[in-house]
């Protein structure tokens, strides 16, 4: 309201060390009278749809139906192959296969174009990124 709009702080996980949250944070949770948090995001939302602060926000505050984007980190797994992190067949397991039963195969023409097209499934990281 402050600042022209009205928005919704919302903190997650409490931080349990003091000394880890600034001095301008810190008085921005006494004054709001809840313990410091690790994260703290913000929402645009109408009059209406202000909470009271310290209010805890459960499952039963949104309606049965109502969509709700969840984000988060996914699991890193490191450096993985072509068959785990792209689903890829991999090579015959005889008929003349020598050593090459999980590579990915060829990579694209030789003399034209002469390099690899941008976007080829290859083995690399895999997980670790942010997902919604």
């Amino acid at each position: 309201e402050k600042d022209g709009f009205s928005a919704l702080q919302i903190g997650a996980v409490d931080n349990p060390k003091l000394k880890n949250v600034t001095k301008p944070l810190r008085k921005h949770f006494e004054k709001g009278g809840v313990n410091p948090k690790r994260k703290l995001w913000q929402f645009s939302v109408t009059e209406d749809a202000l909470l009271p602060p310290g209010t805890t926000i459960l499952a039963r505050h949104f309606n049965p139906g109502q969509y709700v984007d969840v984000t988060g980190i996914t699991i890193g797994k490191g450096f993985q192959g072509v068959m785990k992190r792209h689903g890829m067949k991999g090579q015959p397991a005889s008929h003349g296969v020598t050593k090459t039963h999980r590579k990915m195969g060829a990579t694209g023409g030789g003399g034209d174009p002469g390099r690899i097209w941008p976007g080829k499934r290859m083995p690399g990281r895999m997980g670790n990124k942010r997902r919604v």
